[in-house]
């Protein structure tokens, strides 16, 4: 039998952003975060979203804005995301 593989692994193509408490928080009550200048991602993609501390709690969507460059809206979160300061 084959052993379920992380979420974490299969999400692994796709670029990360990790974010602080805050941003986290925000992501998983539906709110957007300003996407890092060093994302190497252009709008519209997918990015995976982890915290700081480096758990994933989901799926973004990087897209262009007119007042910050871009903006991470969240796409999937995992159900039960825990935020880790």
């Amino acid at each position: 039998a084959e052993l379920p593989v992380p979420s974490a692994d299969v999400l692994a193509h796709l670029p990360e952003v990790r974010c602080d408490a805050a941003g986290a928080a925000r992501l998983l009550g539906g709110q957007f975060i300003a996407a890092p200048a060093t994302l190497a991602v252009a709008p519209p993609g997918f990015v995976r979203l982890a915290t700081a501390a480096g758990p994933l709690i989901g799926i973004g969507r990087c897209e262009p804005d007119a007042g910050t460059g871009r903006l991470i809206r969240p796409e999937r979160m995992l159900p039960g995301g825990v935020v880790l300061a």
